[in-house]
């Protein structure tokens, strides 16, 4: 996204957060992107600390692991028409 549109973005974000205020956000963007001021639409800003190999590893292997899971949990519930 343009740079010129980052103030337009992160008000219409706020806009959204508040129309729908019961609901919990989580808004990722590249550390470049930390101009982007969420605080100021009362965001919790933090910051995720780079992985190791070995993290980034067993998130890997965890996730396709649960995926399949979750896919046939997801199929169930279906079926159940809940």
């Amino acid at each position: 996204m343009p740079e010129s549109d980052s103030d337009a973005l992160v008000k219409k974000i706020g806009q959204f957060a508040s129309k729908y205020y019961k609901n919990l956000f989580i808004i990722t963007s590249r550390i470049a992107a930390a101009n982007y001021i969420f605080y100021q639409q009362s965001f919790i800003c933090v910051e995720v600390a780079d992985f190791k190999i070995e993290q980034i590893a067993a998130l890997a292997g965890n996730w396709f692991v649960a995926f399949p899971q979750n896919v046939e949990t997801e199929r169930k519930l279906e079926n159940l028409n809940l």
